[in-house]
């Protein structure tokens, strides 16, 4: 742990550590086993796969992606400011091959390839928050990258990809205001919401609405053409009834689980600021839908 200064047990500081990392080639072999394998790696690993004994290799590779890409996030939100280069080299290094790959993949997703698609939207949207805080040129994501992200906010085979998704687009929507790009970022969100299965994801993908639209520089641009008011007047009252059953049935859980306990919180935050934030968009000019 760091002591005064940020220096570390062994009398390093970060920012030592994390030069050190980058120039040894330790970052690097990391970055390079966080990929998602393409469709060619892929075939040569399915003819070693044949002749292997009592080792599933593709679960091999994608418990070790796991495990590179939760290193590479820990180093991401942590890295100082000497290493912007290797940060700013992310997207195309990693993120564009990766993303790629990813969306030739079999949909929807399971299995490994789900796995994968986790770790990848993770690093991604971990990267983006580093970049709305200290590095705004890492907002110029790949377009494959902006493609997946899209893609599993609104079809993502699991809970954790959607979030992981909507994470990264909030990141980039509140930084991006122009309003053709922000637009198709709120397009998605509004979508995501729409389409999700679980409650869980439907409370995140309007709490990403709520960041990225808290500003009103985009009221009349985006969120009139997006009918962004009549979306969500139509929307709280399913998600009100969903978020109620919710909170039921994971109430005893809630007091145990710190996770379940952090959902719930975010449920009733989501839940209450719905109507305030159509009720706060209306008083600064926007239309609110006719009675039915």
């Amino acid at each position: 742990g760091a002591g005064a200064g940020g220096v570390l047990a062994g009398g390093l500081t970060a920012e030592e550590i994390g030069e050190w990392v980058g120039s040894s080639g330790l970052l690097s072999l990391v970055v390079t086993h966080s990929r998602v394998l393409g469709a060619e790696e892929r075939a040569v690993l399915a003819q070693r796969q044949a002749v292997a004994v009592n080792v599933d290799l593709q679960q091999a590779l994608v418990d070790l992606q796991g495990d590179c890409a939760q290193c590479l996030c820990n180093w991401i939100d942590l890295a100082p400011a000497s290493c912007a280069s290797f940060l700013n080299a992310l997207p195309d290094s990693l993120l564009a091959p990766s993303a790629a790959n990813a969306l030739e993949l079999p949909n929807p997703l399971s299995g490994p390839h789900l796995e994968a698609a986790e770790a990848l939207a993770s690093v991604t949207s971990v990267l983006l928050a580093k970049a709305e805080q200290a590095s705004p040129s890492l907002l110029s994501l790949p377009p494959s990258a902006q493609q997946a992200l899209a893609l599993w906010a609104k079809d993502g085979a699991s809970d954790a990809l959607r979030i992981s998704a909507l994470t990264g687009l909030k990141h980039l929507g509140k930084a991006l205001r122009d309003p053709e790009a922000n637009g198709a970022i709120g397009t998605v969100l509004v979508q995501a919401a729409q389409a999700a299965s679980s409650v869980i994801v439907a409370a995140e993908a309007v709490n990403a609405m709520f960041d990225v639209y808290a500003e009103d520089d985009l009221n009349q641009a985006v969120l009139v053409p997006l009918r962004l008011l009549e979306c969500l007047v139509a929307f709280q009252g399913p998600f009100k009834a969903g978020a109620a059953q919710w909170l039921k049935d994971h109430k005893e859980a809630a007091r145990h689980a710190p996770e379940i306990r952090a959902q719930a919180s975010t449920l009733k935050e989501v839940r209450a600021n719905i109507p305030r934030f159509i009720e706060y968009k209306h008083s600064m000019g926007m239309p609110l839908p006719a009675p039915a």
